[in-house]
């Protein structure tokens, strides 16, 4: 196996007239360009673990890119790689970072339950039980009426006391 450059000054690894391997040829092109393409990783994440990996990986689909076309590789494509894996894992790790700024959902919606519960939990009997007919049970006015054997108008004032003092204890909290 030799690796010779073609006149465009690409190199390229070839397996001439004999049969070579796949291990073979991923050992000479890491021997070659493994350096250069960590350095290159570094430049474009800065951060040494980061560009480790992104060479890895680039020589990982090298491998299979060699078992899949059986065709000379070039450098630039295995470096087009490691930039295309440098630009993914930048925009990964980005949003990774802004999700794990943010609060756990699970805890939020856990504790934002807790406060409403405790918020209703200060409010009169009659209120709560307009509340929770009208915004969990989805009850329209009239049914509330209906249940609470109450006119229209008089569930309408109640939901509107509820809704004030309901927004007081949640603002106490």
């Amino acid at each position: 196996m030799s690796m010779p450059v073609s006149a465009g000054g690409e190199t390229t690894i070839g397996a001439g007239d004999g049969a070579w391997r796949r291990d073979d040829v991923l050992a000479q092109w890491m021997a070659c360009w493994g350096d250069r393409l960590v350095r290159y990783a570094h430049f474009l994440v800065a951060d040494p673990d980061w560009a480790q990996d992104i060479a890895q990986e680039a020589f990982l689909r090298l491998y299979v890119h060699l078992g899949r076309t059986g065709e000379e590789p070039q450098v630039a494509w295995l470096f087009t790689v490691a930039k295309n894996l440098a630009h993914d894992t930048r925009r990964h790790r980005s949003l990774s970072a802004t999700v794990a700024d943010r609060p756990d959902p699970s805890v939020d919606r856990a504790l934002l339950a807790a406060t409403v519960r405790d918020a209703l939990d200060r409010l009169k009997p009659e209120d709560r039980e307009c509340l929770y007919l009208f915004y969990y049970a989805q009850l329209p006015t009239a049914d509330i009426a209906a249940h609470l054997r109450l006119p229209a108008a008089t569930v309408r004032s109640r939901l509107w006391r509820a809704r004030r003092r309901f927004s007081v204890e949640w603002q106490d909290d």
